[in-house]
């Protein structure tokens, strides 16, 4: 029959038409044909409830793509993340979907080292936190934390040396003091570079 070879058809773009939209279009036009032919019968209505879900699916898709081009992420609700995930609730594994929940975490990330590069390590550790929670065991996040913690221990040594420099001559310790202030702004509690860096301006103020 004419509209099995149809229903054929729209199975084979359907098959695409998660990903091209060019595949979700003639599934639509197949549908259309298919509704004025035989709008009762059942293999039509099933294709038909395919269509309208494949569809919604990529209208999701679409809507948070342009949502994560646009920069709402949705680390606070809504956004992005939140229409991904809507995806995959529906149907779990979507390749789609799932490129898109790893661009989000990439996103974050890169928000995290730019704030790390800004020596804003507060706000990177935010950003990787909340990067932590769009996936699970994403082992990206983990590096990320590591390349962050990299990026402070440069800048406190990279402190520490310049303010040693300035200990050297008797009218260079207030620029060691405002030096170390930043290296305590931003080193983690316990840190010994911190920690030696301040025995020495210290040492040198009392003696």
């Amino acid at each position: 029959r004419s509209l099995d070879r149809l229903l054929d058809q729209g199975a084979q773009a359907l098959r695409h038409a998660e990903d091209r939209t060019e595949a979700l279009r003639r599934a639509r036009q197949i549908a259309a044909v298919a509704r004025t032919l035989a709008p009762g019968d059942a293999a039509v209505t099933g294709y038909l409830a395919r269509v309208d879900e494949v569809d919604q699916l990529a209208r999701l898709n679409v809507g948070s793509e342009r949502a994560l081009r646009e920069g709402r992420l949705g680390e606070d609700g809504g956004g992005a993340l939140a229409g991904f995930r809507e995806v995959l609730k529906w149907k779990p594994g979507q390749a789609r979907a799932m490129q898109g929940i790893a661009a989000i975490e990439s996103a974050m990330i890169r928000r995290a080292e730019e704030a790390a590069d800004a020596t804003d390590f507060g706000t990177a550790q935010t950003w990787l936190d909340r990067a932590g929670t769009v996936r699970e065991d994403a082992r990206t996040v983990a590096d990320a934390r590591v390349r962050v913690e990299a990026v402070r221990m440069a800048r406190i040594i990279e402190l520490r040396d310049a303010g040693v420099r300035d200990m050297a001559t008797p009218l260079g310790l207030k620029d060691a003091r405002i030096k170390l202030t930043e290296v305590l702004r931003i080193a983690e509690p316990g840190n010994r570079v911190a920690a030696d860096f301040r025995l020495r301006i210290d040492l040198a103020t009392h003696y």
